[in-house]
């Protein structure tokens, strides 16, 4: 049972897509096993949504469409874990947007900890 939520700042920023790499994954992680949070998520991105849908529009230019779009085919973000991970019993109780991350073997080596736990994220 978790004990402890991420901040309702974090939680927002992370629905408004705005939080770094690291934080982001955290709280994927987070809200894999905690109800709770992914509540308040799902809160947040609604209230983004009914903001946006309020939101009077601006004139732009006609080609702006076409420039924005460019510009997303250009971030390189995997979505989904790939189908070919094969994830070692040991690490089965992992989240699963960590198992790209997570080493061959059965488990975590000095090398593997060094690489991805080094930096504070909070």
């Amino acid at each position: 049972m978790i004990k402890h939520h991420v901040d309702p700042e974090i939680l927002m920023s992370y629905a408004a897509g705005t939080s770094s790499m690291p934080v982001s994954l955290i709280v994927a992680s987070h809200i894999t096993i905690c109800g709770k949070c992914r509540k308040d998520i799902q809160l947040f991105e609604d209230i983004g949504g009914k903001v946006l849908e309020e939101s009077s529009s601006i004139k732009t230019k006609p080609e702006t469409l076409d420039i924005m779009l460019s510009k997303l085919d250009d971030i390189d973000i995997e979505l989904e874990i790939p189908s070919d991970i094969k994830v070692n019993s040991i690490f089965k109780n992992i989240p699963v947007v960590l198992h790209k991350m997570l080493p061959n073997g059965n488990a975590l080596t000095e090398k593997w900890k060094k690489r991805y736990w080094r930096h504070k994220v909070f």
